[in-house]
């Protein structure tokens, strides 16, 4: 029988991340060789990972499996992101689009880090603080 749709696919994320608007926007940069910084604008951020769009033309400086280290503009809220490692996970570009974004997943971060993340979420997601860690994932 045609001509009913699909149900959505369900989101297997395992945190719940929390995307930046226009106005709440993050820069930076992130470095993907000691002498190379590419400027990108964070997008959206989880416990696991963080994503972010840059020019497509500095793409080419990113690949699949690399290790880049971010670096939020000093005073944002992601600035204790600083030098924060991440291993790239996706490459996005679309030939329309003159941007491209790359998905990445932390690799090791504090657990100082970890609360500063969980509560950015909870405070985006107008969830209350508490102390149990409860949450999706």
């Amino acid at each position: 029988m045609g001509g009913h749709m699909k149900k959505h696919p369900i989101d297997l994320r395992k945190y719940t991340r929390v995307f930046f608007g226009i106005r709440g926007h993050v820069d930076g940069t992130v470095a993907v060789e000691a002498d190379r910084q590419v400027p990108v604008r964070f997008i959206n951020l989880s416990e696991g990972g963080i994503n972010f769009i840059c020019d497509r033309a500095n793409a080419r400086h990113f690949a699949t499996g690399m290790v880049v280290a971010l670096n939020p503009k000093r005073t944002c809220m992601l600035s204790f992101l600083d030098n924060a490692e991440c291993d790239v996970r996706y490459m996005l570009t679309v030939e329309c689009i003159p941007l491209a974004t790359i998905g990445c997943r932390f690799m090791k971060l504090p657990d100082t880090a970890l609360d500063k993340i969980r509560k950015i979420v909870a405070s985006r997601l107008g969830e209350k603080d508490d102390d149990s860690g409860a949450g999706p994932g």
